[in-house]
């Protein structure tokens, strides 16, 4: 586990979260670990799951085993999402939650400068004849009913205010120019949260920030709903599972995890659009999950049953899977999956050709006495055909198709900004972009004059300073620098001592 951690250390980023699940033998020595892993100080909580009721249990002992803990780290806890539960406003939330902005009176610009983080403006703004009012909650029992009214009608403007989390540098920043005695309101543009790259504005008073009750309540049928946070006991009852063994058309006995336990933790971590990545992907519940809340999704699975389980899922929820949260988020189906198999080490030796016949102890297979510049891939491929190759694999000898694109991409290390598909002139191209350059690919015969389609590929692109194309091509007839990509570039990872 310590060796799989410190891999996930690594590609984590630096505002990212980690949950790991684990039963109760192992969950203490686990804690210890990550402690000494992510800091003490990253640790959010540890979430005791209850993954079935005791009835019809037939474990023995005196004490039935129904959870597993679930422990969550997060290198910025500030960035972290609001998960709750709802249920009507209660007399111990209006006790916090029981203040009216009703006048925010005469606003003046009092300091302006560009946030570090994105380099945008941030506006700090005095007020005065500012008017607020308490709502009154004496005789509660007999006035439920006029104290509910007095929270609907004023549900835009209740508040309460809080201290900002020591962590939290440039809330403190912000609060440090601030006096006591005034409302204070601050415009800017957050980088990253909630509402990362959407214009905010925040009130604060007597050195505390404003917490509005409608963003965390609703109105539903005359009465205010509060959403309450979650706890760190999560119920059997609080996730659904009746539909489990049916979810995302796919089984995995005794290993296969709820879609709406997947949505509650990637909610909480995670914004759309960010990426979720699980080693451990099973029947892919993670990972379906994520696709369905608009995030990218990277999963990994070493298990036999990964074109029947955990590829099949993907494609069912592409397809438009209406199980687990899919009715609840909208999931009609879209996308594109794409997977990659890693090739064994044995199988590379079977892909491998005897540099020279020498003497050697028969003990010693000559398979295993190569030169990786004479690897079969790299000597046998048709560079002027990248789109109908294949090559022998496994002991098997299977014959698979090489995506000659990306490939090619991988080995130089660029970053893809985007992959596209053009027929032109009957003649299909793969065109990736990376930086200011293109990478072109297509069927092309020795002499074969395409400069004209390249032209027009180019044309497409703003700012394209340099193209690597496959094979050949006339370079005199194009105004810009132009790389032929050769079978020796993929020889790229391949060169080892």
């Amino acid at each position: 586990m310590e060796s799989r951690l410190a891999i996930a250390k690594d590609l984590l980023h630096k505002d990212g979260s980690i949950f790991v699940s684990i039963d109760d033998e192992e969950a203490f020595n686990l804690k210890l670990l990550m402690d000494e892993m992510f800091g003490e100080e990253a640790f959010v909580g540890s979430i005791a799951y209850e993954r079935s009721g005791s009835a019809g249990l037939g474990q023995g002992g005196s004490i039935v085993n129904t959870k597993e803990y679930v422990l969550f780290y997060s290198l910025n806890k500030s960035n972290l999402n609001f998960v709750g539960h709802d249920r009507p406003l209660e007399k111990d939330t209006m006790k916090r939650y029981n203040k009216i902005l009703i006048d925010e009176g005469q606003k003046e610009l009092v300091k302006e400068f560009n946030a570090k983080s994105n380099n945008l403006p941030v506006k700090i703004y005095k007020h005065t004849n500012h008017k607020f009012e308490t709502i009154s909650l004496r005789d509660f029992k007999n006035r439920k009913d006029e104290i509910e009214k007095e929270y609907v009608d004023n549900f835009e403007n209740v508040f309460r205010t809080f201290l900002v989390q020591k962590e939290n540098e440039f809330q403190h920043y912000l609060i440090s120019n601030m006096d006591k005695d005034h409302l204070y309101s601050v415009e800017y543009i957050p980088s990253r949260g909630k509402y990362a790259g959407k214009e905010v504005q925040n009130y604060y008073f007597n050195n505390e920030l404003f917490a509005w009750l409608k963003e965390s309540a609703f109105v539903d049928g005359g009465k205010v709903i509060k959403t309450n946070k979650i706890t760190d006991l999560w119920a059997h009852s609080d996730i659904p599972k009746a539909d489990l063994f049916n979810e995302g058309n796919v089984t995995l006995p005794r290993g296969k995890k709820p879609e709406h336990l997947l949505y509650r933790l990637i909610k909480l971590a995670t914004n759309e659009g960010d990426t979720v990545l699980d080693f451990f992907a099973g029947s892919a519940t993670t990972a379906a999950t994520a696709v369905k809340m608009k995030r990218k999704s990277i999963a990994i699975e070493m298990g036999e049953y990964f074109e029947d389980k955990t590829l099949k899922r993907m494609k069912s929820v592409l397809s438009g899977d209406s199980t687990g949260i899919s009715s609840k988020v909208g999931w009609n189906g879209s996308g594109i999956v794409k997977y990659h198999e890693l090739e064994q080490y044995e199988d590379i030796l079977d892909n491998l050709r005897l540099y020279k016949e020498v003497e050697v102890p028969a003990s010693i297979p000559k398979k295993y006495l190569f030169r990786p510049e004479e690897n079969y891939v790299r000597s046998n491929f048709d560079i002027s055909k990248p789109f109908s190759n294949v090559y022998t694999h496994g002991k098997g000898n299977n014959d698979k198709k090489i995506d000659f694109v990306e490939t090619y991409c991988y080995l130089k290390g660029y970053i893809i900004e985007s992959l596209s598909y053009k027929n032109i002139s009957g003649k299909l191209y793969a065109i990736l972009k990376t930086s200011n350059k293109l990478i072109i690919f297509r069927e092309i015969a020795l002499g074969e004059d395409d400069t004209n389609n390249i032209k027009k590929i180019i044309s497409d692109y703003d700012n394209i300073d340099q193209i690597e194309v496959n094979y050949d091509i006339d370079q005199r007839k194009l105004d810009i620098e132009t790389k032929v990509i050769t079978n020796s570039d993929f020889d790229e990872g391949l060169l080892w001592n």
